[in-house]
């Protein structure tokens, strides 16, 4: 198996210093797929002090485990002692280690049997569990007794699931089998971790199999919370569609979850939003998903497509209007159903009106008015909300008489506006002026 060659380069030292070193974890699964690994673990019978002692450049990165970085040209790998983990209190972390001289029993505390294989240059594959043959047959598999290895740590539930989202891999039955049992431990994990396996479950190659198996292991309310246990037949056939469709989806988590939080329904969005920490451009760009993308589907035209962008932003129409997209191609008027007015043609009728406003240039923003708030100050207003509403509804007439966007013109029109509004207060409040 082709390995780094720094990563050949720190197991030789570990060898001639008189110590087993071996490639070990993922990064030997993905050498062995023909992958090229995100990085490189190595274990080693040697304890944390030596391996200090006999690399350079070295951090020591995780005491209690026995973990040091070592860097080794330009590359950073995790070398860590053998060791055995004792009980998961929090159902994350062992509340102790005792350190071993046996690779076996090393390899044995690991999740799954794809990530518990070790190779070396000088003493070849060590496969207590199956794991080659496992890879071969595009199994997840927990090492030795699955239900022990998720009340160990919950978390590994989330990642069964992403790698199976990666690999194409089916879940193996008794593995799958004590997922569903324990996925309740899941809410003793931090909401981050579940979040960010989550997040690469949603961007995976597979990932509608990860979110068939999502839906299939009960751990949709783990993640997004209780409302979303897609048990009424709306939010059901929304899900089966985006199921269907995801592949199509550009692999981008948020638009994906974007998506998957339109098929539950605007009303939990926001809690799952709130529940999924995450950070605030990310949360408020959903939100407004959530909220307006069944709004944008509705714009009936123009006029209308110009008030929503100069209400909330280009950024959030675009946002919303490549959800509306999306939908159109996996959704229901996206597999064949005969309808004249379907969402798909409505979409490309809104991106054909967008195209023809920005090549006639027509006013959409207050900022491509022909007149600013400054211009009104010299006119005579004076600051405040009231020159504030007298903009937004000269920009209003623009959106549906775009020639009339001429300085001139619309100042007479607010001083015109201005006359109005004092006129229809002047009763209850006399002493009110504008200008």
């Amino acid at each position: 198996m082709k390995i780094a060659e720094e990563v050949a380069q720190i197991i030789d030292r570990l060898e001639k210093a008189g110590y087993e070193a071996y490639a070990v974890g993922g990064s030997v699964r993905d050498a062995l797929l023909g992958r090229e690994p995100g990085d490189w673990d190595v274990a080693t019978s040697a304890s944390a002090e030596t391996v200090v002692s006999l690399f350079p450049r070295t951090a020591r990165i995780g005491a209690k485990f026995g973990i040091v970085k070592v860097m080794c040209g330009d590359l950073a790998v995790d070398v860590a002692a053998y060791r055995i983990d004792g009980a998961y209190s929090d159902c994350r972390r062992p509340d102790r280690v005792t350190f071993t001289g046996s690779l076996d029993e090393d390899l044995k505390r690991r999740d799954f049997t794809i990530n518990a294989m070790a190779y070396s240059p000088i003493r070849g594959f060590a496969d207590p569990f199956g794991g080659r043959e496992d890879l071969a047959a595009g199994l997840v598999r927990a090492v030795g007794d699955p239900r022990q290895r998720f009340r160990e740590d919950a978390l590994r539930i989330m990642r069964g699931v992403r790698f199976a989202a990666q690999l194409g891999f089916a879940i193996e039955e008794g593995t799958m089998e004590a997922m569903a049992e324990h996925s309740l431990l899941l809410s003793r994990i931090s909401m981050e971790r579940i979040r960010d396996e989550f997040f690469r479950i949603l961007s995976a190659p597979y990932a509608d199999k990860g979110l068939r198996l999502c839906d299939g292991l009960g751990l949709f309310p783990y993640i997004l919370g209780e409302g979303f246990d897609f048990s009424d037949k709306s939010s059901r056939d929304r899900l089966e569609y985006l199921i269907a469709g995801v592949g199509d989806v550009e692999s981008d988590p948020a638009t994906r979850l974007a998506l998957l939080l339109l098929c539950g329904g605007t009303g939990k969005a926001e809690a799952a939003i709130e529940k999924l920490k995450l950070d605030n451009a990310t949360s408020e760009a959903l939100r407004q998903a959530a909220a307006l993308t069944g709004e944008v589907d509705g714009l009936a035209g123009r006029e209308e497509l110009k008030d929503f962008i100069s209400l909330y932003g280009y950024k959030i129409y675009m946002f919303c209007e490549k959800l509306a997209g999306i939908w159109a191609m996996i959704g229901p008027s996206g597999h064949g159903q005969p309808d004249g007015d379907q969402s798909g043609a409505r979409h490309q009728r809104r991106l054909a009106w967008l195209e023809e406003i920005r090549r006639a240039r027509e006013p959409v923003l207050l900022a491509d008015l022909a007149v600013s708030g400054r211009d009104l100050l010299a006119a005579g207003f004076e600051r405040g909300n009231a020159m504030g509403a007298v903009l937004g509804r000269l920009l209003e007439h623009v959106h549906r008489n775009p020639k009339d966007n001429v300085k001139e013109l619309l100042i007479r029109m607010a001083v015109e506006y201005a006359k109005e509004t004092h006129d229809r207060e002047k009763g209850n409040n006399p002493g009110r002026h504008i200008l």
